[in-house]
């Protein structure tokens, strides 16, 4: 029997499936040989105590050992299904909070037209400066190992933030078309349709906020211009 255990364990790994039964078989075999002793009536007048039993005498039967290819092959996909079950929520989380950052954007049209307080008109500016200057920061970011180097990209990525900075003190109008420029700039710089290694649903977020970012900024100061903000 050790033979042939040899022989298929030598085989490709298209024979995992008949070892593995090759084994089970074997393991059951010995097990019904252990019953068919103990239950003998020279072992049963023993009264022999299990527990105290050493393990010499009744040895435990050992779990069939899985195949090396096989073990690799489970490895590999479990670890696999759990780094997608993660990469699911981390998906999940950055759409998320993409939309919530850019949801205070939706009261810039609405305060070019409907007369509110000045310190809500500089709230809702400074976050839209705020929020270029975290994609600015985000675009820095990915372009600092670049291969080769473009460091015109850093700069720019830079003063894109710096830039948007006195939108906070400029009348409202303005402050929305000045920016609604600085976040088209962006978007060129930025590039969403191409990959640069980036993964496609991630071009299509950045791509489907900026452009709602300048949609939002463009109406506000149309509006605001027409009312005579």
């Amino acid at each position: 029997m050790d033979v042939g255990v040899m022989y298929l364990a030598s085989r490709p790994a298209t024979l995992a499936i008949p070892l593995r039964l090759y084994q089970g078989w074997l393991q059951v075999y010995h097990n019904v040989r252990r019953l068919a002793k103990l239950s003998s009536p020279e072992v049963s007048s023993k009264h022999v105590n299990f527990e105290s039993s050493s393990p010499e005498k009744f040895p435990k039967c050992a779990p069939s050992p899985r195949h090396p290819r096989t073990s690799l092959i489970v490895e590999a996909g479990t670890q696999r299904m759990m780094g997608y079950r993660n990469m699911s929520q981390s998906i999940k989380i950055a759409r998320l909070t993409g939309w919530i950052g850019l949801a205070p954007l939706l009261g810039l049209p609405i305060i070019a037209v409907v007369p509110s307080p000045d310190w809500l008109n500089t709230l809702l500016v400074s976050w839209a400066v705020i929020l270029l200057a975290f994609w600015s920061g985000h675009l820095w970011m990915r372009h600092l190992d670049d291969e080769p180097p473009r460091p015109w990209l850093l700069i720019a990525a830079f003063a894109l933030a710096l830039v948007s900075w006195p939108a906070i003190v400029l009348p409202l109008h303005w402050a929305m078309f000045w920016l609604a420029a600085l976040y088209t700039v962006y978007l060129f710089i930025d590039e969403p349709w191409r990959a640069q290694g980036r993964s496609g649903w991630h071009r299509r977020m950045r791509l489907a906020l900026t452009l709602a970012a300048i949609a939002m900024l463009l109406a506000g100061g149309l509006l605001g211009s027409t009312g005579g903000t």
